[in-house]
This record gives C-alpha cells, structure tokens and sequence, in this order.
C-alpha cells in the first residue's frame, strides 16, 4: 500500500524550509551536496520518538492492575522496561521538538485530516497507540509517536520532503514505484513491508520529515 497526496495547501508548503531551520538553529545545513560524487558523507538524522521496544510483552499480566504497580515475587522489577519510553535525541534537544511542534502544527493537523478522511482504518489503528502514552501525552504529530528528521538527505510511514533539490526520487521496490516528490509532497506507506530508498539527488538542501509508527 502507498498513498501520495500532492494537495498541501501553498502557504503551509511555502513555509517548510524557512520552519525547519528555525527549529534546528543550524543554517549551515544549507551546504551544497551532490550525492553522486565520490566521498559525499552519510546524512544526518534526529529520532524525536516513543519507543517500546525491548519492553516486557505484559501478554500475561493482570489486566486491573496498573502496570507500575505490576512485580514478581522475589524478584526486582524495573519498572522502565514494562511502560514505553523516549528516545535519546527526544531527550537532549526538547528545545527543537517544542518549536518543531508550534511551527509545524497546521501542517500535522492537515495530514491528521488526510489520513482520517482517506485511510480511516489506518488512521484509527494508530490512534489506538497514540492515546495510550504515560502520562496522558499528547503528541503534536499523532497519530504517529514517532518524528525522524534526516538531514541531507513499523507499521505505516509518512514522508514529507523539504527544501530546494533535484532528483531524490522516493523509491519503493516491492511496489514498482518512483515517487518524483516535490517539497511538501506527502507520501504514505508500509515501511516494514517495502523496501524503500532515495536516488541521488543534487541541491543546496533538502530535508525530509519523516513520521513513522514506532516499534
């Protein structure tokens, strides 16, 4: 499954660029790369997220009592392992995830209304998860808990690229499709099922809002 929208209303779309770089304070990102040329280094990337992965299963745990409560006899429980948690970069930089979430809020509004009106059954799922995070969080991209941001460069993931480029096709293999986005395009689909990737590309920056389920 991949579902594209190219329909981003031009004044959201207009901002993309000018939005990222503020939250990030780094305007050296603008450095001109060509990813064809030999020695082009890796991008760089920031995983703002809720993770549950490594956590106890709780397949067999009681089900009226409230899991900080949950231990074995005997036994030392770490509680940490059993709720889920926020990532590293979460962590270290809640300046850029504050202002990321002000700046960008009419635009996950906008694709929280894309994915409701046109994939109800995937947008209902997700929020399933989204509404049960510890300490009743709300998060500003629901209904996704996860916001990557690669910098030059489990169930459902959401690609939004950004800034001023040439070629960087999305490329999903199992589908037998060549995405040629623009900046602001939307692009929907099953990252753990497709095999996904980005041909070169060539420009003064292009950044990609990356919004995935996370495991």
């Amino acid at each position: 499954m991949a579902f594209v929208s190219t329909a981003l209303l031009n004044h959201i779309r207009s901002m993309l660029k000018v939005n990222l770089l503020s939250a990030l304070e780094r305007p050296e990102l603008l450095e001109e790369i060509d990813t064809r040329s030999p020695g082009c280094q890796h991008f760089q990337a920031m995983h703002l997220s809720w993770y549950n992965r490594h956590c106890t299963s709780g397949n067999e745990a009681p089900k009226e009592v409230q899991p900080w409560l949950l231990e074995k006899e005997g036994m030392h429980t770490n509680h940490q392992q059993v709720i889920p948690y926020i990532s590293k970069d979460l962590c270290e930089h809640q300046h850029i995830y504050s202002t990321i979430s002000r700046v960008y809020a009419e635009l996950f509004e906008w694709v929280r209304k894309l994915m409701e009106n046109f994939l109800q059954d995937e947008f209902e799922m997700l929020m399933e998860v989204a509404y049960i995070l510890p300490g009743n969080h709300c998060l500003p991209f629901a209904p996704f808990i996860s916001l990557v941001i690669n910098i030059n460069d489990h169930h459902f993931c959401l690609v939004i690229p950004i800034g001023h480029f040439q070629g960087g096709a999305l490329c999903l293999l199992e589908n037998g499709l060549v995405l040629e986005l623009r900046s602001g395009d939307v692009a929907l689909f099953r990252s753990s099922e497709v095999t996904h990737f980005n041909l070169d590309y060539k420009g003064s920056l292009q950044l990609g809002l990356k919004i995935k389920m996370a495991g």
